[in-house]
């Protein structure tokens, strides 16, 4: 899903084209993850009768108190097995692996600056998002094929607008059991800055969990935030293992 930043007077001339950097590549990810919701007639969330995995989801993504100050909540979404067949381009297949991995339910929290946040704010969105799964195998497999599409992406070409272009594969061991946590980076000659995206999957139990920070600075260290994302990531794992038992 592309996340749209507002557009709003800041260092960072154009801060508004950030959230479209990231498209294509940030589109496979989240349909390898959780396909693409879908809402009723009536503009609820479609659950399917699945109350009790909705409940479970909504506690381990990251919530309010979580993220820093001066976000908000912008847009949450739940997508059904239907749902995620019915987004792919090959539902037979899609079906095939939903019944093969036993996935029930997905759920996704995204969080934006709010409109009066400090115009110098480095984070300009969070994207925390959660899938259960009727075991740990079945999470799994999921997280594997994930996995294979951060390998197989060939990310500087998802991000051409950037100069000096940088990834690097953050390794964080004990965070959650299976995890890949991979940092973009490069300099946007729009934004006249640096502009820098976490993606992060990871498995913990039956949950695969995925989490995305994207940041902007007028400085060069590509470490910014560094710390404060693995705190974000930590505190997610937190909930998955509240929610569902270490």
């Amino acid at each position: 899903m592309l996340i749209r930043l507002p557009a709003r007077a800041a260092p960072l001339a154009g801060r508004a084209a950030v959230g479209l950097l990231v498209l294509t590549a940030l589109a496979l990810l989240l349909l390898a993850c959780n396909g693409k919701g879908g809402r009723d007639a009536d503009g609820t969330n479609t659950t399917n009768g699945n109350k009790d995995a909705e409940k479970i989801l909504r506690q381990v993504v990251l919530q309010q108190a979580d993220v820093p100050s001066g976000l908000q909540a912008s847009d949450e979404q739940l997508t059904t097995n239907e749902q995620l067949i019915a987004s792919s381009p090959d539902p037979k297949a899609a079906r095939r692996e939903v019944d093969e991995w036993g996935r029930i339910l997905a759920f996704e929290a995204t969080f934006q600056p709010e409109p009066d946040a400090p115009p110098d704010m480095a984070v300009q969105a969070i994207s925390s998002s959660a899938s259960l799964y009727g075991d740990a195998a079945g999470a799994g497999l999921s997280y594997a094929k994930a996995e294979r599409s951060i390998d197989e992406t060939d990310w500087k070409s998802q991000h051409p607008e950037l100069q000096d272009f940088q990834q690097q594969i953050v390794k964080k061991g004990g965070l959650a059991d299976e995890l890949v946590w991979l940092r973009l980076s490069g300099v946007s000659p729009t934004l006249k800055g640096l502009v820098v995206e976490d993606l992060m999957i990871f498995r913990s139990g039956r949950v695969r969990g995925f989490l995305r920070v994207l940041s902007a600075t007028t400085g060069e260290d590509r470490k910014v935030l560094l710390a404060d994302v693995e705190g974000w990531l930590g505190k997610q794992l937190e909930h998955v293992k509240g929610a569902l038992g270490s």
